[in-house]
C-alpha cells in the first residue's frame, strides 16, 4: 500500500467542492477518489491510497481535479519509476570457451531472494568492437559524479568515439551527451589553484590532476573542443609540483591514483604532461616551447633515476617518453617493462597503448585485459577506464583482433535458453546480449550457467547473475560494520526511534561506521523510508542535542505495582484458607506481573550529547537514499548525521544502509532493514516499551504448567524484589521445572532455514538458563534425577539440525554462540550432578555434544569447505567484548577447530570490540595497533609479524 498526495489549488476566486480521482494500471483501494472543498485562494491536501499488486518498471498515473459543477477541471499525468522492496545483489563472471567445448558457471541463488526479481545476463563478445561497447556501459550508467567516476566515465568515452567512428552501436547517440556533461562537470570542479581533487571542496590531489589532464589531452587528439585555458592552468600546476618532487626532494603525494599497483604519483603526472604537450604542441603558440623542454626534462630525469620501478611506473614513463620524443629512454623501458608478468589490469592496458604506439605486438596485453573482467567491466570504474582505454588504442590502429564466428548455445540449469551467432567481421552494431529470467517454478538453490560454442576460436563472455533480497535479518561486515539508528526530535534533545514515528516530525538518521583499520574513499549510502524527505538542515546538530546514553532494559527481579496491597488485603480477607483459590490467585498474580511487566529497571536513562559527527567529503541527497562520499575512514567508529521529517503516514521500510571502499570491491558492509511506523496517533511523552530481560518473556507461556503455586510463599518473597527464575523454581513442581528445563517453543514454532532456528534456540536457552542458575545454587538430592536427565536431554539440538541440509551456511555466523551456550548450560547440570553424587569421576556423555562440527555435518553436502570453511569459521562470532590473543587462540583451536600458528608473538596482547563481533573482527582489533598480522592459507590461520608471515 502506498500513498499519492496531491495539493488543490484554487484560483477560481470562489469556493469549490471538488472531487480528485487518480487512474492507474493496477487496483486502486476506496475506488482512488475523494473529496474535497477547498476555500478561494486556498490549497487543500487530497491523499489517495493506492494498492500495488506486482512490480512495475514503471506506472503512468493521471490525476483528475474537477469541480462538482463542472465548471472547472484540470489534470496531470506522471510516469513512476518502480522500486523493489529490497536490497539488490549481483555476482559476476567472465571466461573464454573454446570450439567444441561446453563451459558450465554456477550461480548459487540467495536463499531470501525476491522470488520473481532474479535473472541472468549473458554478453557474448562478436569481437573487440563488442566488448569495448559492454565494458563501456557500467561506466555510462555509473550512478555517482565525483572527479575520479566523472573522469572515468568521459576517458573511455572519448577513447570509444575516437575507435569507434561513425560505426553503429547502441551508445553512439549517447557518447557526445556523455563527453559534452563530462567537459562540464570538470570545469566546474576544477579548484583555483588548476588542480582537482576528488571533489569542488577538498584539497588538490597531484594524482587526481594528473588524471583529469590525461583524459583532457585525449579528448582533444580525439578532435574534441577542450578550452584551451582550463587544461593549461592544470598542466602548470602539475609541472611546477612534479619539479618540486622531482628536483627539491619534496614529500611525497600520499594519496597516489587509486589502483592496486599503486603507481608512483611522479610517474603518473609525467605521463599527464607528455599526454598535454603532445596533444596542444601542434597548434600551440611558442611560448609553449619553454613548458614542453620542461616537460621533456623531467620525463628523462625520472626515466634515468637509479632507483628501481615497478612495472606500472616502466609502463607510465615508458608512455611518457614515447609521448615526449624520448624514443630511446621509451624504448629501454617498455623492452623492461615487456619482459614483467602480467599481474593487473591497469599495468596491462599501459603496455597494450605502448605496443600500439611502437608497433608492437599487443595480442598477450588484450587478452589478459578480456579475461579479467567481472561482469561487464573490471574490478572498479578507474581500471575498466584504463582498461578500455588500451583496447581502443589497439582497435584504432587494428581494426580489432581475430574474430571468432560461430554459434553459441546457452543452457540455464540443462535447458536451452537462447542461440546467439557470433559475426565473422568488425560490427560494433552487434548485441551479444542474453537476458533470461528466472522462470514460475524457479532455479531452486542454484543456477547453473551453460555455454556452448561451435565455431572457429573461442568465444569470450561476461555473465551476471541479479536481483533482490529481503531485508536482511544479519548485518553484513567485511572489513567495515555499518549500523544505523533513528531518532525523533523531543524539543533540543532526540530520542531513539523503537518503531513508530509521528508524521511531520523531524527524524535525525545517525550511521555509525567502524573500520579496524583505515580506509581510503569509501562510500555510504542510506536508503531512505518512502515519504522521508531529506531537510539539508545539519545544523540542528548543536551540542546542546541530546540522545539516552543507556537504552532502559528490565531487569530479571520483580519488582511489585503500585497499590498491590489491596490485592494482598483481597487476599487475606476472601481467599486464604481455600487451597484451589489461593492456587488461582497466585497464577493470577504472576501473570499480571508479566502483562504489566514488573520488573526493575536494568539501567537507569542518562542523557549524553550526540558524538561528535564526522564532516563528510561530499553529501548528495537522491531520490530515494542519502549518500556520503569520505575521503579518509580512520580506524575505530566514524559518526555521520542527516535530517529527514516523516511526511506520509503509514508502515514504510528503510532499506539497510551500505557502506564500501569504492576501490576495494571485496570489502563491504551492510546493516539491516527498518521497518518504520508513521503514526497519525501523536506518541509525543510516551516512552518507549522497554525490553525484558533475556529469557523472561519466554516464562509466561510455561506458568500454568509450573502450578499449583503456594500463595503464602509468593507473598513472603515478593517484597524482597527476588529473581523471577528463583521464585519460580521455589514455587514450582517438579513435572512443571521438567518442562521448564525442556522449554523449546520458539525453536519449535521457527520456520525457514537454519540461522532463524538457532537464533530460536538460544531464546529457549535463555528461557531454560532462569532456571538452570537456581537449581545448581541450591541443588537438593531430591532434584538429582530431574538434574541429570536435563543435562542429558539433546532434542533442542535435534530440532534444530534436523532438515539442515538445506540450509544456506554462509549466514550461520551465529554457531558458535549457540554452542557456547549450550555447553555453558549442559556442563553446569552435570557439575552439580556429579557434586551430588559426591564423586569427581567423569563418564563419557551418552549424549553427543553440540559442537560446531555436529553443526557442519548435520549441513552435509551445504556445508563449507576448504578455504571457504576456515573463512566460515573466522565469521563465527563471540560472546565477548574484549579478549586477549591467547583466549581468541583458544576458541580458534577448541571450539572451532582451526589449527593456528603463532610466531613470537605476545598471548597477552588484549583488544576491546563489539559484542557478537565475528572471530576476524577481534583479532583485527587485538593485533592490528600492535603491528602483529594474522595470514589464512592452506586452511591454517598462522599469526605473527609481517616478516614472519611473508616467509
Amino acid at each position: 500500500m502506498i500513498a499519492v498526495r496531491a495539493l488543490v489549488h484554487n484560483h477560481t476566486g470562489a469556493d469549490r467542492e471538488v472531487s480528485v480521482s487518480l487512474r492507474a494500471p493496477f487496483p486502486l483501494a476506496s475506488g482512488g477518489k475523494a473529496r474535497l472543498r477547498v476555500a478561494a485562494g486556498a490549497i487543500e491536501t487530497a491523499e489517495l491510497p493506492v494498492t500495488v499488486d506486482r512490480y512495475l518498471e514503471s506506472a503512468e498515473l493521471a490525476l483528475d481535479v474537477r469541480s462538482v459543477d463542472g465548471e472547472h477541471s484540470d489534470s496531470l499525468v506522471l510516469r513512476v519509476p518502480g522500486r523493489r522492496s529490497g536490497a539488490p545483489f549481483q555476482d559476476g563472471r567472465s571466461g573464454a570457451v573454446a570450439s567444441g567445448e561446453t563451459r558450465e558457471e554456477v550461480f548459487r541463488l540467495p536463499s531470501n531472494a525476491i522470488r520473481g526479481s532474479l535473472a541472468l545476463e549473458v554478453d557474448l563478445d562478436g569481437g573487440l568492437h563488442s566488448a569495448i561497447v559492454e565494458s563501456l556501459e557500467p561506466l555510462v550508467e555509473y550512478p555517482y559524479g565525483c572527479v575520479e567516476q566523472t573522469m572515468s566515465r568521459f576517458l573511455p568515452a572519448v577513447a570509444v568515439d575516437r575507435a569507434l567512428g561513425r560505426s553503429t552501436h547502441r551508445f553512439r547517440e549517447k557518447l557526445p551527451r556523455v563527453i559534452a556533461s563530462g567537459l562540464e562537470r570538470l570545469s566546474l570542479q576544477q579548484h583555483a589553484d588548476g588542480g582537482w581533487g576528488w571533489w569542488p571542496d577538498d584539497a588538490t590531489n597531484l594524482s587526481m590532476t594528473a588524471y583529469v589532464l590525461h583524459g583532457l589531452s585525449s579528448c582533444k587528439r580525439a578532435g574534441v573542443a577542450v578550452d584551451r585555458a582550463i587544461a593549461r592552468r592544470a598542466a602548470d600546476l602539475l609541472r611546477q609540483r612534479l619539479g618540486e618532487l622531482v628536483f627539491r626532494d619534496a614529500p611525497g603525494e600520499t594519496r597516489r591514483v587509486p589502483l592496486p599497483s599503486a603507481p608512483d604519483t611522479r610517474a603518473y603526472a609525467a605521463l599527464a604532461l607528455a599526454e598535454h604537450d603532445s596533444a596542444w604542441r601542434p597548434n600551440g603558440p611558442a611560448s609553449d616551447e619553454g613548458a614542453s623542454l620542461a616537460t621533456r626534462r623531467l620525463v628523462a630525469t625520472l626515466a634515468s633515476a637509479s632507483e628501481p620501478l615497478r612495472a606500472i611506473d616502466e609502463a607510465l614513463l615508458s608512455l611518457a617518453c614515447l609521448r615526449a620524443g624520448l624514443a630511446e629512454d621509451g624504448e629501454r623501458l617498455a623492452k623492461a617493462a615487456g619482459k614483467r608478468p602480467l599481474e593487473d589490469v591497469a599495468t596491462a592496458a599501459l603496455l597494450l597503448e605502448i605496443e600500439v604506439a611502437r608497433g608492437g605486438d599487443p595480442s598477450a596485453a588484450a587478452r589478459f585485459l578480456l579475461s579479467r573482467r567481472t561482469g561487464k567491466g573490471w574490478r572498479t570504474t578507474i581500471e575498466s577506464a584504463h582498461a578500455i582505454l588500451g583496447l581502443a588504442a589497439l582497435l584504432e590502429r587494428e581494426g580489432g583482433v581475430d574474430y571468432s564466428p560461430g554459434t553459441v548455445v546457452v543452457t540455464v540449469n540443462g535447458r536451452a535458453a537462447r542461440e546467439v551467432a557470433l559475426p565473422d567481421h568488425a560490427d560494433a552494431s552487434f548485441d551479444g546480449r542474453v537476458r533470461i529470467a528466472e522462470p514460475e517454478q524457479g532455479w531452486g538453490e542454484r543456477a547453473i550457467l551453460g555455454l556452448r560454442f561451435v565455431g572457429k576460436g573461442t568465444a569470450l563472455f561476461t555473465a551476471s547473475l541479479s536481483g533482490f533480497e529481503r531485508g536482511a535479518a544479519s548485518p553484513v561486515a567485511r572489513g567495515l560494520e555499518v549500523r544505523r539508528t533513528f531518532l525523533e526530535q523531543d524539543g533540543s534533545d532526540w530520542r531513539v526511534v523503537e518503531r513508530t514515528v509521528r508524521p511531520g516530525s523531524r527524524v535525525l538518521v545517525h550511521l555509525e561506521v567502524t573500520a579496524p583499520s583505515p580506509r581510503e574513499y569509501v562510500l555510504v549510502s542510506d536508503p531512505r523510508a518512502s515519504g522521508f524527505e531529506p531537510l539539508g538542515d545539519e545544523r540542528l546538530l548543536l551540542s546542546r542535542a541530546r540522545v539516552p546514553g543507556a537504552r532502559q532494559a528490565l531487569s530479571e527481579r520483580v519488582e511489585l505495582p503500585a497499590r498491590w496491597e489491596a490485592r494482598l488485603a483481597d487476599y487475606r480477607k476472601n481467599v486464604r484458607g481455600d487451597a484451589a483459590l489461593e492456587s488461582r490467585w497466585a497464577l493470577s498474580l504472576l501473570e499480571e506481573i508479566f502483562e504489566k511487566r514488573s520488573f526493575k529497571p536494568a539501567a537507569e536513562d542518562a542523557w549524553l550529547p550526540l558524538p561528535q559527527a564526522t564532516r563528510p567529503t561530499s553529501i548528495e541527497h537522491r531520490d530515494d537514499r542519502t549518500l556520503f562520499f569520505l575521503s579518509a575512514l580512520p580506524q575505530g567508529t566514524t559518526h555521520l548525521y542527516y535530517v529527514t521529517r516523516a511526511e506520509l503516514a503509514g508502515e514504510v521500510r528503510a532499506l539497510a544502509p551500505q557502506a564500501a571502499p569504492m576501490y576495494e570491491p571485496e570489502l563491504r558492509a551492510s546493516g539491516v532493514d527498518a521497518p518504520l511506523l508513521v503514526t497519525k496517533e501523536s506518541s509525543a511523552g510516551e516512552a518507549p516499551a522497554m525490553p525484558l530481560a533475556p529469557g523472561v518473556a519466554g516464562l509466561r507461556r510455561l506458568l500454568s504448567a509450573l502450578g499449583p503455586f503456594d500463595a503464602e510463599a509468593l507473598v513472603r518473597e515478593l517484597p524482597s524484589a527476588p529473581r523471577i527464575g528463583h521464585l519460580l523454581v521455589s514455587l514450582g513442581s517438579e513435572p512443571g521445572l521438567r518442562a521448564w528445563l525442556a522449554c523449546q517453543d520458539e525453536t519449535a514454532a521457527a520456520r525457514g532455514e537454519v540461522a532463524g532456528r538457532i537464533e530460536a534456540a538460544r531464546r529457549d536457552l535463555a528461557t531454560r538458563s532462569l532456571c538452570v542458575v537456581p537449581l545448581v545454587e541450591g541443588a537438593t538430592p531430591e532434584r538429582l534425577s530431574m538434574i541429570e536427565d536435563a543435562a542429558r536431554d539433546d532434542r533442542l539440538a535435534r530440532l534444530v539440525l534436523d532438515g539442515a541440509t538445506a540450509a544456506d551456511a554462509t549466514k550461520l555466523d551465529r554457531v558458535l554462540l549457540w554452542v557456547l551456550e549450550d555447553r555453558a548450560q549442559r556442563n553446569a547440570l552435570r557439575g552439580t550432578a556429579l557434586r551430588l553424587r559426591g564423586t569427581a569421576r567423569l563418564d563419557e556423555d551418552p549424549v553427543p555434544p553440540l559442537t560446531v562440527s555436529r553443526v557442519l555435518a548435520a549441513l552435509g553436502p551445504s556445508a563449507p569447505s576448504g578455504e571457504a570453511l576456515l573463512s566460515w569459521k573466522l565469521a563465527q562470532r563471540l560472546p565477548l567484548t574484549t579478549a586477549t590473543l591467547g583466549e581468541l587462540v583458544s576458541v580458534a583451536e577448541r571450539d572451532l577447530g582451526i589449527e593456528v600458528k603463532c610466531g613470537r608473538v605476545d598471548l597477552s596482547l588484549a583488544g576491546d570490540f563489539p559484542c557478537d563481533a565475528p572471530l576476524s573482527l577481534a583479532l583485527d582489533r587485538v593485533l592490528v595497533s600492535h603491528e602483529i598480522f594474522y595470514r589464512v592459507r592452506g586452511g591454517v590461520l598462522a599469526v605473527g609479524t609481517i616478516d614472519e608471515l611473508a616467509r
